[in-house]
């Protein structure tokens, strides 16, 4: 899946260490992963109507600026500062942490491939 997913999108496949892959290697791993991380914030997302995974990703390719965020949401920076309030209460991870970074990216880019959605859309 992540060779496919890499390939479509042009990009290198790098493995680090004993040969873990940077994403999940199958579907099963990748679905683990979006239940455990971003789980509570789809569950939210489905029963209230909000949209708050398009806000982190948005948050995340824009590598955490507002401005750039607020601007791509066309939303105010309060309420993106709101929304990333409830995100890290949601999902119990801080967007001021390297490492709940790095799990929220790599939750956000393995719930994209199982939607077969590229990082270029928004």
């Amino acid at each position: 899946m992540v060779a496919g997913a890499a390939e479509a999108e042009e990009r290198r496949l790098i493995r680090y260490g004993n040969g873990t892959v940077l994403l999940p290697r199958t579907p099963t791993e990748a679905q683990s992963l979006v239940s455990r991380v971003p789980g509570p914030l789809l569950d939210h997302d489905a029963e209230r109507g909000t949209d708050h995974l398009r806000t982190l990703r948005t948050v995340l390719v824009r590598n955490r600026s507002w401005q750039l965020a607020a601007e791509d949401l066309h939303i105010h920076k309060q309420t993106l500062g709101y929304r990333l309030r409830k995100i890290e209460q949601l999902t119990g991870r801080g967007l001021n942490r390297g490492e709940h970074i790095a799990e929220l990216w790599f939750a956000v880019r393995a719930h994209d491939l199982l939607c077969g959605r590229s990082l270029r859309q928004q």
